[in-house]
């Protein structure tokens, strides 16, 4: 279960702390932090997304490229759902390993070993469709998604990524990108440094342990010229009845991007913006009550 900002993590215990490498360096870790998310509702999303706004999309959805994919629980999701060909990149070679692995477990082994769903090292700005695909032709779909393109953090890395995506898209593909919600920008709270801390609990992991996730701090420094937040990401794992306290601290920047400098990049590189929702569901607008990201779909026309 998840408790939002405010609520304390009980562990009930004395402890001991130690400190251990950063978050990304721990795909469990980052796995289980994220585990509120419902992958299985956000593939449907997706699924439903190329249905709708995808030119062509009558063939069906074949191929899915996942840019910053981390654990896999999107492209594993998409495979299972009957995507012939899945492709997660990350520059991470352990976020792969356990994608491969977590894969393996869940009953994707056929598509791994066929080589449908496969987990490849790789750099956002600067692939290449035909050095991720077996033949011709691009994607039907690219995503990045959890806010990964926010590392991106000047406007020479965005623009690189976005051609790289048009290029990698078949005619009448998508690319749907999600993002902080960009009320985050303009709500004053980053330039007010006020404290835009969340706090959350995951009750028990899957090795038995209770984490309570700080992710920010009032000391996070927002520079309003780059848009650049350095934010501090605090992880405490309470190891069972052991009274171990685990603490994984990382300082992550991360760009906040506008719906209009989504717009202008899909415009530079022959891309465009066909919908923007406030979640992955097709039923939350932007400016929707219950809107708190930006998920933005973009398409690639014909001939561009």
């Amino acid at each position: 279960t998840i408790a939002r900002a405010g609520r304390a993590l009980s562990s009930g215990i004395s402890t001991s702390s130690t400190s251990q490498p950063g978050l990304y360096k721990r795909p469990d870790l980052y796995q289980a932090v994220f585990s509120y998310r419902n992958f299985e509702l956000e593939v449907k999303f997706l699924q439903a997304s190329f249905k709708k706004h995808a030119q062509g999309s009558g063939a069906g959805l074949h191929s899915v490229l996942d840019l910053g994919c981390g654990p896999g629980e999107h492209a594993l999701g998409l495979a299972l759902g009957g995507v012939e060909t899945v492709v997660g990149l990350d520059l991470s070679e352990e976020m792969l390993a356990y994608a491969a692995d977590n894969a393996r477990r869940r009953g994707a082994a056929s598509q791994l070993d066929a080589g449908k769903l496969r987990f490849v090292q790789g750099d956002m700005c600067s692939f290449r469709a035909p050095n991720l695909l077996a033949g011709s032709g691009g994607f039907d779909m690219v995503t990045c998604l959890l806010g990964t393109f926010s590392h991106l953090l000047d406007n020479t890395q965005a623009l690189q990524a976005f051609s790289c995506i048009h290029n990698a898209l078949n005619p009448g593909g998508l690319f749907v990108l999600e993002l902080s919600h960009p009320g985050d920008l303009f709500d004053g709270s980053l330039i007010l440094d006020e404290t835009r801390k969340e706090m959350w609990e995951v009750e028990k992991t899957k090795n038995g342990s209770k984490l309570l996730v700080e992710w920010g701090d009032e000391t996070d420094n927002f520079d309003p010229v780059t848009q650049v937040i350095e934010r501090l990401v605090c992880i405490t794992e309470f190891k069972g009845q052991s009274g171990e306290e685990i603490v994984v601290e990382d300082h992550v920047p991360a760009r906040q991007f506008t719906a209009q400098e989504v717009d202008l990049l899909a415009r530079a590189t022959g891309l465009e913006v066909v919908e923007l929702y406030g979640d992955m569901e097709q039923g939350v607008s932007l400016t929707h009550e219950e809107a708190y990201r930006l998920v933005a779909v973009l398409r690639k026309s014909h001939g561009s």
